[in-house]
């Protein structure tokens, strides 16, 4: 069985045991002997590189597959510290890998570089160009001829208050503190802030709760009064806690969405979630929309609860609100935009920070915030056609605006991309054709926002959200920094509904209706948040 562990901010571990005597050259389908990185919802073939690590006396393997599976004749199988030399399909190289540090890398043409971290700088270990390549779809690794190995992979987690795990298990772990909390909401939440936290224990007879440290291995018991949970680190996938779960028996838990009314409400919510919620490791909005649309709303006043299935808005504030790892992705992404360094652009970005744009900082009248995202920076940059092809590969939005009011297909016009990319960054024809109405609802939500939290929107220097990204995308959740809640955006009949709650206060949900010409009407109300 192989182990997960986890840095909270940086990295992924991953154990791998001693698969045997097994190699490329002398087992047949030695694929079936890798754990392949998809299954950890890591998949370094969409930015074709990923830094490394990795612990291991010897016969540490790599294996880059023509299958996201790895179940595939075609592949390059790389070695570290075996013993045979090959520059065919697989290689062979000779390393001490006590934890040296290694970045492989490979392009569509053909060419694999492998280089390690030495006392010099770089070095290069491995140069290779396949005259004949082939698609590189997967990547796995392996530690065999026995040897057991622990790798660590840089990884830049999107953590959005997403966690996971099952009931009935506790995490035998390094406890970072143990606080009193009587619900499990309540103790998520205790982890949610904490930087160094990686998950929790909860008791719920005992109202305890145990933090848990990052960096080591995750183990777990059967402990029939504990549960254990662990933060999904790609928004509300990579769940580590579930990897070796039947996924109907995996709860999944959002620190920011699920503190709700009542008691009662919230165990009904929680059975609503442990049957139709994420904990996938591969989970389509499709899917859990269709989950979703099946299920009774949990309240006959508000309806629309169920709002695990919408897109977390990509929220733009000052610098010093987000931790200082989350501040910093946002500013080296846009710095590698402005400088045009395509490829370290494309290899940093993924799923989660594909939107992210410069934060502003505070008091600071020469940092004012201009919303460029990468796509915005590859057409005013005038970048090659697969930037941009590979930033929507990973889900870029098109009909992002920036402070100027320009999309990226607007930059692009302006100046004169070829055809093909005009085409790629062409807005949806349902977000050209209700342009005016947008516009005019997007208005009238902005005033819903800032009658509840306009003081906390100045406060944090929130930018407020476009709708269009509604169109688009689908069904959104708008966060505002302190105000443990937010603002659930979703299609209404021939308008939109919001949903607004803040998990502080009991019975402080609002729901309005917005008509395409602007009405707002307050549906159904709790108790206001009273800021």
């Amino acid at each position: 069985m192989f182990l997960v562990a986890c840095h909270p901010l940086e990295e992924i571990w991953i154990k791998t045991t001693n698969s045997g005597d097994v190699d490329a050259i002398r087992t047949q389908n030695v694929y079936d002997y890798y754990t392949s990185l998809s299954s950890y919802h890591i998949f370094p073939a969409q930015n074709r590189s990923f830094k490394f690590s990795v612990k291991a006396c010897y016969a540490a393997s790599i294996l880059l597959s023509a299958a996201v599976d790895l179940n595939s004749p075609d592949f390059y199988e790389i070695c570290l510290g075996g013993g045979y030399e090959y520059a065919y399909t697989f290689f062979r190289r000779k390393y001490n890998t006590e934890h040296v540090n290694f970045i492989l890398s490979w392009t569509i043409a053909g060419r694999i570089t492998l280089t390690k971290d030495s006392d010099n700088g770089t070095e290069a270990v491995i140069d290779w160009t396949d005259a004949t390549p082939f698609s590189i779809q997967g990547v796995g690794v392996m530690t065999s001829w026995g040897a057991d190995g622990i790798w660590i992979l840089e990884h830049i987690p999107v953590f959005t208050g997403y966690y996971c795990g099952k009931p009935g298990t506790y995490g035998n772990m390094a406890v970072l503190n143990i606080v009193m909390q009587p619900s499990r909401i309540r103790c998520i939440s205790e982890c949610a802030n904490n930087d160094a936290c990686f998950g929790v224990n909860f008791n719920a007879n005992k109202s305890k709760c145990q933090l848990i440290a990052g960096h080591q291995l995750i183990v777990k018991s059967i402990a029939q009064d504990w549960n254990f949970y662990i933060k999904c680190l790609a928004g509300n996938n990579m769940c580590l806690a579930c990897l070796d779960t039947l996924e109907d028996s995996c709860y999944c838990l959002h620190s920011l969405k699920d503190m709700v009314r009542s008691t009662t409400l919230c165990h009904r919510l929680l059975n609503w979630v442990s049957k139709s919620c994420c904990c996938r490791r591969l989970c389509s909005r499709k899917d859990r929309e269709a989950s979703s649309s099946k299920e009774p709303a949990v309240t006959g006043e508000i309806d629309d609860l169920p709002v695990f299935s919408s897109y977390d808005y990509p929220t733009n504030v000052y610098e010093d609100v987000f931790h200082i790892g989350f501040a910093e992705c946002h500013q080296k992404l846009d710095k590698l935009g402005e400088d045009k360094n395509w490829d370290e652009l494309v290899s940093l970005v993924n799923t989660g920070n594909v939107d992210f744009s410069r934060l502003p900082i505070k008091d600071d009248s020469n940092s004012l915030p201009s919303l460029y995202t990468p796509l915005h920076h590859a057409a005013a940059g005038k970048a090659p056609k697969y930037v941009f092809e590979d930033l929507l590969k990973k889900g870029a939005t098109k009909c992002f605006k920036t402070t100027n009011g320009e999309t990226a297909y607007d930059l692009a016009v302006k100046n004169s991309l070829e055809d093909e990319i005009l085409k790629l960054l062409e807005l949806p024809e349902n977000v050209k054709n209700k342009t005016e109405s947008i516009a005019i609802m997007e208005k009238s939500l902005h005033a819903v926002i800032l009658e509840r939290v306009e003081k906390l929107i100045q406060e944090h220097g929130v930018q407020l959200p476009q709708l269009a990204f509604l169109y688009e995308k689908g069904p959104f959740h708008y966060s505002v920094p302190m105000m443990y809640g937010g603002f659930n955006v979703k299609k209404y009949n021939d308008g939109i509904k919001v949903h607004s709650f803040c998990r502080v206060w009991g019975g402080s949900e609002q729901d309005h209706i917005i008509e395409r010409n602007g009405k707002t009407t307050l549906k159904a109300t709790g108790y206001d948040c009273a800021y």
